[in-house]
This record gives structure tokens, C-alpha cells and sequence, in this order.
């Protein structure tokens, strides 16, 4: 199973304070164990067309982090797009909106 884990996630993860530390936590502790691994690059072409679809949807800020990020999921076709903020990137792309979890759900 392909997952992308969104930077809210990592800090979270990250960040022993965090109020979903633990949560947030177990998901990468997933990936460092090797159960999933989704290492993805972007090209030209992917910032370009991401650029697009955000100024055609007249979404600006820093949405263009979370777009990327959903540019690079749709791009290696993950099973799953695992983050805290599921409402900003159902916006973004629709068409993953069913891949989008919490790491509040467990798989």
C-alpha cells in the first residue's frame, strides 16, 4: 500500500508536545519500519500544472505546499494521502478526495 504523509503529520510527529504526537507518531514509525515508502519527485511540468490548477480554482497561499504534495500522490497513484488538515485538501483536489484520510484511522 502506497501512503503520503502531509508535513502536518511529520511536525506532529516530530514534535513530542504536539497533542497528536502519538497518533502522528505511529504513522511514521510505519514508514521508518518499511511498511509503506512513497519517495516521489516533482518535475517542471508537475509545479507548472499544479501552478495551473490553483489559479483556475483561485486557490492562493500556502495551499501550493498542500497541492504539491496532492501532485505528487495523484502522481505515484498512493492508496492513501494521510493528514490533519482533510477539508484544505479535499478542496484542493477533489478527485482524491476518497484517499484522503486522518491519521486518526487506522488501515
Amino acid at each position: 500500500m502506497k501512503i503520503l504523509l502531509d508535513t502536518s503529520v511529520l511536525v506532529a510527529a516530530l514534535v513530542q508536545k504536539h497533542p497528536d504526537h502519538s497518533v502522528a507518531f505511529s504513522w511514521l514509525q510505519k514508514a521508518k519500519d518499511k511498511a509503506f515508502t512513497d519517495i516521489v519527485s516533482l518535475m517542471q511540468e508537475d509545479y507548472l500544472a499544479t501552478i495551473e490548477h490553483l489559479a483556475s480554482a483561485r486557490i492562493i497561499g500556502g495551499a501550493t505546499y498542500d497541492a504539491l504534495l496532492l501532485c505528487a500522490a495523484e502522481k505515484e497513484n498512493v492508496d492513501r494521502v494521510v493528514t490533519f488538515n482533510i477539508d484544505d485538501f479535499s478542496r484542493i483536489a477533489p478527485a482524491l478526495a476518497k484517499k484522503i484520510i486522518s491519521p486518526h484511522l487506522e488501515i
